[in-house]
């Protein structure tokens, strides 16, 4: 997990493959003035998806793994607490992964919890 400000995400842009694209998009758009949706960077490679809305409850949200994307979040108002958990710790076998949606949720507690915010 990388834990930034956009102000950085530049020196990630060679970590991994088509983070250089996402460098560029979100330079290049007020993410403030995109309506809610997907945005496609390089097809359904690299995307984008704008939300609004209340996040859920800690003790709602569950732990959420991902096999084929990574996952950035980036605010841009309020805050968000996200738990995490080592992957090697966590029980998956009874676990149903939505391949189409590449996401499974877990049933299980964090170990740690993160709290980003817009200052």
């Amino acid at each position: 997990m990388i834990l930034d400000s956009l102000k950085s995400f530049e020196k990630y842009q060679t970590l991994q493959e088509g983070f250089d694209k996402v460098y560029q998009f979100l330079k290049k758009n007020n993410l403030q003035a995109l309506a809610a949706g997907d945005y496609e960077i390089d097809g359904k490679r690299v995307y984008c998806t704008i939300s609004e809305g209340e996040l859920k409850d800690v003790e709602d949200a569950k732990l959420e793994i991902h096999d084929s994307y990574i996952d950035i979040h980036v605010l841009l108002d309020g805050s968000e607490t996200i738990g995490i958990k080592d992957r090697s710790k966590c029980n998956t076998d009874n676990t149903k992964y939505q391949e189409a949606d590449d996401v499974a949720f877990l049933e299980e507690e964090p170990e740690n919890y993160v709290v980003m915010g817009i200052n």
